[in-house]
């Protein structure tokens, strides 16, 4: 009962506090309208003090606060003690607010109160219009009614002073700190614009990497992975575009970037096409078209070209023609064509890579075009892109990795994705394997394509121009001189003989070194096999030279060396040495041949360069291949070789034959023996010709007027009395049939001119097959197969031993044009040809009727 009876003091003397506190507010209140400030003042903390929790209290201190007379006025404390006042309130029970509510004092006036207090800050904000102010109020005025107003005022603030500043930087914190602006879509195209123009300016690749890694989604990558490219294969190495293709996400880009390794690719016959994984199907075709010549054509609606099939290139026509494709087929991937005036060079495909003003294309091979047009040129790349205006003198493809132009009587260099690599300031720009050579004001760089390439990446290439002269030697060295300093650099431009003052020679099967007085010699590993030596000669297999007065014999094949009294060397692959009182011949595959003082030797070759050495005396002598093998003994007046395998005699003005073996073949009985281009050989006897076979040892005495050959069949062709006649391998008559002309046709017949024509003749059946032909005249052979154009009363026509009778010789004129034949035929009443081109196997492919006038627009004057 005691506990009851406190509690209901305290909530009668606090409702009582409650009802008084309320009573001192509204006096402050009043004396607040009455703009007795310091009063209004004193009754608030009075009253703060008894109460620190009665809502009129503070909000009769927001009031006062907020009176603009009064002298501390402050709009925040204001906002301050009207949170207070709210917060204050919502922890009263429902009699303290309704008491609240009799003196006016309730949510509906907290809030009033609290709402114009938000207009106010607000108007602040807005009069001030910074971010920090809308900031400031958004912190603070979470709740208002003018929240997402100033969160929009803020962003627009926010943004004009993004545009002022207009870097990348200030949009990138734009779009961190407002990631739901209205603006962030237009703050993010123009990052990305002002990013990509930094990396472009930095021009380096992990800029550009870099940028594609922050920006995965942005609206370059095209352009970004377009400088990816051009710079990661400025080199052109295969390898540097096969990692590209790792990476390239556009597809673009990627197939553009496929075409430049296909055409460099298209320069290497070794390259397996089948192995091309990345090899797009539209490639597959290109190189499949390729594979045939084209050859133009003309017809009402203009020109084409028609391929190996006679299929029409291009699916439509064009009215002129580059007088460049008149003379010859040809298997280019691209054709210069004019329309209009205006030269359109186009893909085999039909599709034009280039319009404007070009007079002349030159297909400079790894996929560039050189253009011309007013004297000045430029080049394209088969893809489509320009990638030198025209602006240069002259260009040329430099070792296919660069591009070399001519400007001003300097050379410059680029990319093949026209980057610039070098400006034009060198007089010459060359290479040799895998070395790039400069000259520039007399002095020359040697460099490689790696080095060169950095200035796609913004950087210097390091190019030092100390060389007074140089020199290519084999297998991609140089030599190279500055001063009294010589060098050899190798073919990856590290050195394999260092720089140095001495005389560098190059020899044959290594080098001659000359340094502070003294001579070496290295082989071709630069190995040293003789120091301090002189006296220096090499032929093909040995080296030789003298030092502390010994001459010494180097086998360049098996690099050993042997000391010696002296030593000559003999032709490529024999040394004569001695030892003491001792003479030696030393054949570069085999051991020493002891030779006698009376004994002299001479050098023989071969028509196949192989050599022998003749040692002669008074009673004999010996012919010696470089095995050291005795290949012929005897008394002879002279031994000489006849072609690869037969050894010619000679003994008192006569000729006889042996073989490489030894072998007698013909007893010296010949006034001359010579060799014929089928490995037999002719005779000549009192003023006759003969015919001796060493395969198959058949032996024709010489009792003819001319040269006898061997026919088909085994039967031989012989001429005598004025007539040519056939014999069988017994050296009977065939028949009693005599010949003007007789040729072999084939395997079974004869190209034989009787009675004054020429006519095919088969002599097994006695037969002329093909007859009448006043003129057989060989026009080309292709592929194992022979064809001969001939003539008639009616015309020209082609025959073919292999394959017969192609065209019927009914034609003005017959031609070849690799892999096309042609067919004329004027009608000299009309002024007008007819025209059709043949395969090699004589199918019709194209025929057509032109004027005299287009026929002077479809063929040279050749």
């Amino acid at each position: 009962m005691g506990k009851k009876l406190s509690f209901l003091l305290l909530f009668f003397m606090g409702f009582t506090n409650l009802i008084a506190q309320t009573g001192q507010v509204k006096r402050a209140l009043d004396n607040l309208n009455e703009g007795n400030f310091e009063k209004a003042k004193e009754l608030l903390q009075k009253a703060i003090e008894k109460d620190s929790l009665d809502p009129s209290v503070h909000y009769g201190w927001s009031r006062l606060f907020n009176e603009p007379s009064f002298p501390n006025t402050n709009l925040d404390s204001a906002y301050f003690f009207i949170l207070k006042a709210k917060k204050s309130l919502k922890v009263l029970n429902v009699k303290e607010r309704e008491k609240l509510s009799r003196n006016g004092i309730d949510s509906l006036m907290l809030d009033t109160q609290k709402n114009l207090l938000d207009s106010l800050s607000f108007e602040r904000a807005s009069n001030l219009n910074t971010v920090k102010s809308y900031s400031e109020f958004i912190i603070n005025h979470p709740s208002s009614r003018q929240f997402s107003k100033a969160v929009r005022q803020r962003e627009i603030v926010a943004y004009g002073l993004t545009l002022e500043e207009n870097t990348y930087e200030a949009y990138s914190r734009f779009i961190h700190d407002y990631p739901d602006a209205e603006e962030i879509v237009d703050a993010k195209k123009r990052y990305d614009s002002l990013r990509f123009q930094s990396v472009s300016t930095d021009g380096t690749l992990e800029g550009y990497y870099k940028f594609l890694e922050d920006q995965p989604g942005t609206l370059y990558r095209i352009q970004v992975e377009s400088k990816i490219f051009a710079i990661s294969t400025a080199g052109n190495k295969t390898s540097d575009f096969l990692t590209f293709f790792e990476f390239g996400r556009s597809e673009m880009i990627l197939n553009k970037s496929k075409e430049y390794l296909f055409h460099i690719l298209k320069e290497d016959s070794t390259t397996q096409w089948e192995n091309q994984k990345w090899l797009t199907d539209s490639l597959k075709n290109d190189l499949e078209k390729e594979r045939k010549k084209l050859i133009p054509i003309i017809e009402k609606q203009g020109y084409n070209f028609i391929n190996e099939d006679g299929k029409t290139v291009f699916p439509n026509y064009f009215t002129q023609l580059s007088d460049q494709y008149l003379c010859e087929p040809l298997n280019s991937d691209v054709m210069l064509f004019f329309e209009n005036n205006e030269g359109i060079v186009a893909r085999r495909s039909g599709k034009p890579i280039y319009k404007g003003p070009v007079t002349f294309i030159d297909d400079l091979g790894y996929g560039i075009i050189k253009l011309e047009n007013e004297n000045k040129v430029g080049a394209l790349h088969k893809t489509g892109d320009l990638v030198l205006n025209f602006l240069y003198d002259d260009i040329e493809v430099i070792n296919g990795q660069f591009i070399g132009s001519l400007f001003k009587g300097k050379w410059g260099l680029h990319s093949f994705a026209g980057i610039d690599i070098l400006p034009h300031e060198y007089d010459s720009i060359g290479f040799y394997y895998n070395s790039i050579l400069l000259l520039k004001n007399q002095r020359w760089a040697v460099t490689t394509a790696n080095e060169l390439k950095k200035a796609a990446n913004s950087e210097n290439p390091n190019l030092v121009f100390i060389y007074d002269d140089l020199e290519t030697l084999a297998e991609g060295k140089l030599w190279v001189q500055t001063g009294t300093s010589e060098g050899i650099i190798n073919k990856d431009s590290g050195f394999d003989i260092s720089l140095d003052v001495q005389n560098i020679e190059p020899l044959k099967n290594g080098y001659l070194v000359k340094k502070e007085g003294k001579s070496s010699f290295l082989d071709m590993q630069f190995n040293t096999l003789l120091d301090d030596c002189s006296n220096i000669t090499q032929s093909l297999d040995y080296m030789s030279a003298r030092s502390d007065g010994k001459y010494y014999l180097i086998n360049l094949k098996t690099d050993k060396l042997v000391v010696y009294d002296s030593v000559k060397l003999w032709g490529g692959s024999y040394a004569v040495v001695s030892n003491a009182d001792s003479l030696f011949l030393v054949p570069s595959d085999s051991g020493k041949i002891t030779l006698s003082p009376d004994q002299t030797f001479r050098l023989i070759k071969n028509t196949g360069g192989m050599e022998y050495i003749q040692i002669i005396n008074e009673k004999n002598s010996l012919l010696i291949n470089k095995r050291g093998k005795t290949v012929l003994s005897g008394k002879y007046d002279e031994i000489s070789v006849l072609g690869a395998d037969l050894i010619l005699t000679e003994k008192k003005g006569k000729k006889g034959l042996y073989s490489v073996q030894g072998t007698k073949l013909l007893s010296e009985e010949y006034e001359s023996i010579g060799m014929n281009s089928d490995g037999t050989v002719s005779l000549l006897r009192k003023g006759k010709l003969g015919f001796y076979d060493p395969k198959s040892q058949l032996l024709v005495n010489p009792e003819y007027d001319r040269k006898v050959e061997k026919g088909i069949l085994n039967q031989i062709i012989v001429f005598k009395n004025g007539s040519y006649q056939l014999l069988t391998q017994k050296l009977k008559k065939l028949n009693d049939r005599l010949f003007e002309e007789i040729k072999i046709w084939n395997d079974s017949s004869y190209l034989v001119k009787w009675d004054g024509f020429y006519h095919i003749y088969i002599p097994v059946k006695d037969y002329f097959k093909v007859s009448g032909m006043s003129e057989v005249k060989f026009l080309f052979s292709e592929k194992g197969i022979s064809y001969f154009k001939t003539k008639s009363k009616k015309g020209e026509g082609l025959i073919s031993p292999q394959l017969g009778t192609l065209i019927e010789p009914e034609f003005s004129y017959i031609s070849y044009r690799s892999p096309f034949l042609v067919a004329e035929k004027y009608i000299s009443s009309a002024s007008y040809y007819v025209l059709i081109y043949f395969d090699t196997h004589g199918k019709v492919l194209w025929k057509g009727g032109i004027d005299e006038e287009d026929y002077d627009k479809m063929f040279c004057n050749d």
